[in-house]
């Protein structure tokens, strides 16, 4: 199956939003853990949450399409813009990920 990346970039202003709906989010992450291969934050500058990326296997763009319409962040208008690529695994080295912050 294909893997698909997904950027998403926060709308100014979502910060409460984003709070309000997090664990929605989450609990939709968990729900579909079968084919989140990686999911977390971004974050500006500042050190600021703007935005999300995601990386999903799923055997086609639509059914990647869909995944991404129902997820919480997005029905609600959190993001400014939503990008979804194809995208090949390439390198795949998970215990480099061992340590990493997550919130």
């Amino acid at each position: 199956m294909p893997l698909y990346a997904v950027t998403c970039v926060d709308k100014p202003g979502m910060a409460d939003v984003r709070a309000s709906i997090r664990q929605t989010h989450l609990d939709y992450l968990a729900a579909h853990a079968d084919i989140v291969v990686l999911g977390g934050v971004t974050f500006g500058a500042d050190d600021a949450k703007d935005g999300s990326v995601w990386i999903i296997n799923l055997p086609n763009l639509e059914a990647a399409e869909t995944f991404v319409a129902a997820e919480p962040f997005v029905k609600a208008g959190v993001f400014q813009s939503v990008r979804l690529r194809r995208m090949n695994k390439g390198q795949w080295n998970p215990p480099a990920a061992d340590g990493a912050d997550s919130i």
